[in-house]
């Protein structure tokens, strides 16, 4: 934050000027110097920053989903969560809707799993071990356990 009329900027705002700048002044280089695939390339980076986060949510959102699917012995989440994180990966991955899945998909996804693993765990029914293999006991195990 600005304090007390210093002048001096925040430092996100000299990332944005970094990062900005850094662009700027690789696109004027490889002009300069007759590389216009490379200046292509760059400009095409610089103007669509959002397609790096898109795909991240894509991959992250399908991977979730195809692993409740087929991981249905221990049934870690619900079908519906399987469901809507395909969804989401499907919508993120269709080029006209994919902004609408980086603007819905994206801030609700985390909060649904997170609000039923959080369910899940106070109830006792998580349980990180399906096998019996360092399994714990779920009805005397406290729900959040305190460290002394």
């Amino acid at each position: 934050m600005v304090s007390g009329g210093c002048g001096r900027a925040p430092p996100c705002v000299a990332g944005v000027i970094v990062a900005g700048s850094s662009y700027e002044s690789t696109l004027i280089l490889t002009a300069h110097n007759h590389q216009f695939s490379v200046a292509h390339f760059v400009n095409f980076s610089n103007r669509n920053d959002e397609l790096l986060p898109l795909a991240g949510m894509v991959i992250l959102t399908l991977w979730t989903g195809l692993g409740i699917l087929l991981n249905r012995g221990s049934a870690p989440f619900p079908a519906r969560s399987a469901g809507y994180s395909v969804l989401v990966a499907a919508v993120g991955a269709a080029d006209p809707l994919s902004f609408a899945a980086l603007l819905f998909g994206l801030p609700t996804w985390p909060e649904t799993n997170g609000v039923m693993i959080a369910v899940k765990q106070t109830r006792g029914s998580l349980d990180p071990a399906p096998d019996g293999v360092g399994s714990t006991n779920t009805t005397t195990a406290q729900p959040f356990p305190v460290e002394a």
